[in-house]
């Protein structure tokens, strides 16, 4: 299975923007932890995360490229 980040990155844009308090950031994290786990558990799977650092002159060169 492969999901992506963004989950993360709702509450990120949310907190940064102070739309979200930080007790909903806290249960919203509880709940992706508690998903994450179930997933674990249940299929035997494990949950691996990666960050990607692409600098944004490499991203742009990409762009120009397409």
């Amino acid at each position: 299975m492969v999901f992506n980040r963004s989950q993360y990155e709702d509450i990120l844009i949310q907190r940064v923007h102070k739309w979200i308090t930080e007790e909903h950031v806290h249960k919203r994290m509880a709940a992706i932890n508690a998903f994450e786990e179930l997933v674990e558990f249940d299929s035997k799977t494990k949950v691996l995360k990666f960050y990607l650092h692409i600098s944004k002159e490499k991203q742009e060169e990409n762009f120009r490229n397409v």
